[in-house]
């Protein structure tokens, strides 16, 4: 994954996250505000990169199904990609930068997020 990607160099900035299909073909990574999808199957190479956040993306998380991709930043934005198109459905803007998210396995409408010193569990409006 450290090969020069579908928008040129992957850079000197770090990798701030790293999310697998649950298939295994193929990976996500962010790196400032950029999200990329690697082939795994094809060696490693980027396929398509995202830049949809202003700042550094610090999250990434599937829903139940893997159907829809959550991206939280240090821009204090929650952003929810259909995977199929990897266009983005649904923005949530936060007080605060968000640090980490997850969705609740039983409760597939539950985010829960960390922004700072603060946690909190909210069900959005939609996900879908």
């Amino acid at each position: 994954m450290g090969h020069a990607g579908a928008s040129g160099s992957a850079g000197s900035a770090p990798v701030e996250q790293v999310l697998m299909f649950p298939s295994g073909t193929v990976a996500l990574s962010s790196t400032g505000p950029i999200i990329r999808v690697w082939d795994i199957v094809a060696g490693g190479r980027c396929t398509r990169a995202l830049s949809n956040h202003q700042k550094t993306v610090t999250s990434l998380a599937f829903d139940a199904n893997a159907g829809r991709l959550l991206t939280g930043g240090l821009d204090q934005m929650v952003k929810v990609y259909d995977v199929s198109t990897y266009k983005v459905v649904h923005t949530m803007r936060y007080p605060a930068p968000i640090l980490c998210l997850a969705i609740s396995v039983r409760r597939i409408s539950s985010l829960i997020w960390k922004s700072g010193s603060t946690s909190s569990c909210i069900s959005p409006t939609r996900l879908t």
